[in-house]
């Protein structure tokens, strides 16, 4: 599948005819063996530190540190082949340059290296996979560099490649400016590729290069591979306009897990501005934001789709924001394809934007769930928050406690769009209103209400046990209410608020527990029941009693409480007085003594 030759596949798990075919290309390379010691590159001289003084030290094996200077160096590198346990540490000092005709490094299965505090650039990738680094075994980077690294014309990983058994960890590291035919930075078919607080930065796939994409990362064939990103950046990738896709990163097969992390500012031709999710592939997306990335027409197409994500595979994103992506249909989510699933919770989609359908999300097959969810301030030409193209038997959608607000549409259904004779879409506890230049729904067909739902306009056709149409639901702008994502939170007096007197969600979008009143509140917001603290005035409180037995007040700070006095009662009377006028749910017991005791 890769665009690697037949020849060169037959070789991939040889290693010895892997080296001797580096040999045969005319560079220099250093087979590295084994041995069993630490070693230090460099009398304290920049002269001193050279790629031979570097493949000697790599050679004992151990860590290799380096004293070339207090100042910057660097080395003009040859391509070493790793066959044992190596550490690099250039102590933030050192930049490895292949001068754009060599790969840096070369991990043979079962070895190790770990680059610590080190610059790897120009790296170039001419007989395989990484300009940098091609991994078969493990490799670990730390806060490092990778810059301006490729391949050549038909290869991928123009940083890193991460072959057959490999395991790759990135950590505090920063891949930014590398090139590739597909995998701008990195190609993985190996068991797993890790990367934690780092930033993969204006990375791209070439014109001439490949149709498999992936502006930041490319992975395929390893059905067991997995990808896991936490609290990293990825902005600024782009796949190029043959018709790759994925801008950010092209899981063609295996496991995606996406956590803390931003996509912003990527660019995906054909599909999947940030992501591309192939069929059979498995994501989940927790605590992040994909925002301002966009999906162009890939050469000879039209449709583009999934400004921010194209789903094909079973994807599940929670607590996490998807803003101000651009595509010409699923401006924020496009999900469809044979045993395609989509789950989106506790996530707020905003201010997406195409020029067809669904300015949030377009479902145009598979089983879809949206709960506890805001769509908002989407726009489109059909479908300004929602449209639902799924076919009767080939998948259903459901949205439950799922506020839809502010969305428009050009020609119809500025809220959701189901046309008739597709799949109804089965709405519950959910929010429909202040849709823009249309009406909310295209039309009743195109909804099965659950009930408990609100809309400000009777183009929906609710009419289940709950349902209140023509109803203003009163929420307030778009704000951080608590919780990790915006929302609308409905105003004191809203209609719905404790509407629902049947199950419902055990939370809202923010985590808040439901029900806070009597009833559930319908939309993605439960509005919290507070009780308010009260701050004790300073100063003595007086106290009355009122003989016309009513509990109110006085004057300022006075209040009347009647009690029966009897003559057998005890001189001193204890009573219990609950302030009036506030929740303070405190008692006091407050000493009274009568003046007419006998």
């Amino acid at each position: 599948m890769r665009k690697i030759p037949l020849s060169f596949h037959a070789l991939l798990t040889i290693t010895a005819l892997i080296v001797g075919l580096l040999l045969a290309g005319g560079g220099l390379y250093h087979a590295l063996l084994a041995a069993p010691a630490d070693a230090v590159v460099g009398d304290g001289t920049p002269a001193s530190c050279d790629s031979n003084a570097l493949a000697a030290a790599i050679g004992n094996g151990g860590v290799v540190t380096f004293n070339c200077g207090a100042n910057p160096h660097t080395i003009i590198a040859d391509t070493y082949v790793i066959n044992s346990n190596v550490e690099i540490d250039g102590g933030n000092l050192i930049t490895l340059d292949g001068e754009g005709l060599r790969q840096l490094f070369l991990v043979q299965e079962g070895a190790s290296l770990t680059l610590r505090n080190i610059i790897l650039q120009n790296g170039f990738g001419s007989s395989g996979p990484g300009g940098a680094v091609w991994n078969f075994g493990t490799l670990l980077i730390q806060n490092s560099t990778l810059r301006q690294n490729g391949t050549d014309t038909v290869l991928a990983g123009g940083a890193l490649a991460n072959d057959t058994n490999g395991v790759m960890t990135i950590e505090s590291s920063t891949l930014e400016a590398n090139s590739a035919a597909d995998g701008a930075a990195i190609y993985t078919r190996g068991q797993a590729l890790t990367i934690v607080n780092s930033q993969l930065l204006n990375n791209l796939t070439r014109d001439n290069g490949g149709f498999y994409g992936g502006g930041a990362i490319l992975q395929e064939i390893n059905p067991d591979g997995l990808v896991t990103i936490k609290g990293s950046t990825l902005e600024g990738n782009l796949s190029n306009p043959n018709g790759s896709v994925g801008g950010a990163l092209s899981i063609l097969s295996g496991q995606l897990s996406v956590e803390s992390s931003t996509l912003a500012n990527n660019t995906g031709y054909g599909g999947g501005g940030a992501i591309y999710l192939a069929q059979g592939v498995t994501a989940a997306i927790h605590t992040s934001t994909l925002s301002d990335n966009q999906t162009l027409p890939a050469d000879g197409s039209n449709r583009y789709q999934g400004g921010a994500i194209l789903n094909h595979g079973t994807l599940l994103i929670d607590d996490s924001t998807i803003r101000n992506n651009r595509a010409i249909d699923g401006g924020g989510i496009y999900s469809g394809g044979q045993d395609s699933s989509l789950t989106l919770s506790r996530s707020t989609v905003m201010d997406n934007v195409v020029t067809g359908g669904g300015g949030g999300l377009l479902l145009s097959s598979g089983e879809n769930v949206i709960d506890n969810t805001t769509i908002t301030g989407n726009s489109a030409d059909i479908g300004g928050g929602i449209r639902s193209d799924i076919a009767m038997g080939s998948g259903a959608a459901t949205l439950l406690h799922v506020t839809l607000y502010n969305n428009s549409a050009t020609t119809t259904g500025a809220t959701l769009y189901t046309d008739n004779g597709l799949q109804p879409v089965a709405i519950s506890n959910s929010i429909l209103a202040n849709a823009q230049v249309n009406a909310n729904c295209t039309s009743s067909a195109g909804l099965t209400s659950g009930g408990y739902n609100v809309a400000d306009d009777d183009s929906c056709g609710l009419t289940a046990t709950g349902d209140q149409q023509n109803v203003d639901p009163q929420l307030g702008a778009l704000a951080n209410n608590g919780g990790p994502t915006l929302t609308h939170l409905p105003a004191a007096n809203s209609p719905v608020l404790d509407t629902i007197s049947e199950l419902c969600a055990a939370t809202d979008q923010r985590g808040v527990a439901r029900p806070q009143g009597a009833g559930c509140d319908s939309g993605a917001v439960e509005v919290e029941v507070v009780t308010p603290t009260v701050t004790p005035v300073p100063g003595a409180l007086q106290l009355t009693v009122d003989v016309a037995a009513q509990r109110k007040p006085i004057s300022d700070n006075i209040y009347g409480l009647h009690y029966a006095v009897d003559d057998a009662f005890a001189r001193e009377i204890a009573l219990p007085l609950r302030r009036w006028g506030g929740n303070d749910k405190t008692r006091y017991n407050w000493q009274i003594n009568a003046t007419n005791h006998a």
